[in-house]
């Protein structure tokens, strides 16, 4: 076991994988799909196609792809999300007080729901899927009390400090970048994106951080075994991104 915070930001965790496209995959296949996962997931609806970075949206030549369906938790914590070249598992904090249920549960869930899926879309079509690529990703969320969005970045990341001294300018009062990495062990590329803005129920500045690994699947290491070393990866580089002082409000533990 690696490093661990013990009252992490998270706002959601997201795993899942891409294949090719599958135009064969429609509406009665998610109906059918939702009877065998309805127990878990009672609710669903309906969103846009998620189009990844280099990717184009789905189409075809008479126009009918389905969009993106999710399937739902009662307390709707759990969400799964399918369309027809992507399959992702998302937990989300929906209260402040949510306990995070760790990693190992939700990638557990993901590469049951997986197997799940793939053993369907076989029975169904009588052709297996094709795993493109592997997806992880992590979204903090939070505030500080009395603190702007602009503050809290400056006393959280390590990377994003104003130099006051001699400027025309005062400090932000909002900010947004992103940085790309590329991980090692062919794991892919890591984007980290973070973003400022005002919490809507009170109005009080909060800061975003979404990690992003993306890698592409290959057959000697499957979502499980990649998502353990992206997982590990991910939650190094959120604290090698973030303070020390915020590392200790989170209870920073090394093993």
């Amino acid at each position: 076991m690696g490093i661990t915070f013990d009252s992490p930001p998270l706002a959601e965790v997201s795993l899942g994988s891409t294949f090719l496209p599958r135009p064969d995959f429609l509406v009665p296949h998610f109906g059918a799909f939702w009877s065998r996962i309805r127990d878990q997931f009672p609710d669903v609806a309906q969103a846009a196609q998620i189009v990844a970075p280099n990717e184009l949206p789905l189409a075809s030549e008479d126009g009918v792809w389905l969009p993106r369906i999710w399937y739902l938790s009662s307390d709707k914590v759990r969400l799964l999300q399918l369309q027809q070249n992507r399959l992702h598992f998302n937990w989300r904090r929906t209260t402040e007080d949510a306990k995070y249920v760790r990693f190992p549960a939700i990638q557990a869930e993901t590469l049951n729901l997986w197997d799940q899926f793939s053993a369907y879309v076989l029975e169904a079509t009588g052709s297996p899927l094709q795993p493109l690529t592997n997806e992880l990703v992590y979204t903090n969320m939070f505030a500080l009390k009395g603190k702007t969005a602009f503050e809290i970045a400056d006393e959280t990341l390590r990377d994003s400090v104003w130099c006051r001294e001699g400027r025309f300018l005062l400090a932000p009062t909002a900010l947004a970048h992103s940085y790309s990495f590329n991980v090692p062990d062919e794991l892919g590329e890591l984007t980290v994106s973070v973003n400022t803005g005002n919490r809507p129920e009170d109005g009080s500045g909060m800061i975003k951080i979404d990690l992003t690994i993306r890698g592409a699947h290959r057959d000697d290491r499957p979502l499980g075994p990649w998502s353990q070393k992206a997982h590990d990866f991910v939650v190094e580089a959120f604290k090698d991104l973030t303070t020390s002082t915020m590392h200790k409000k989170w209870g920073l533990r090394d093993a």
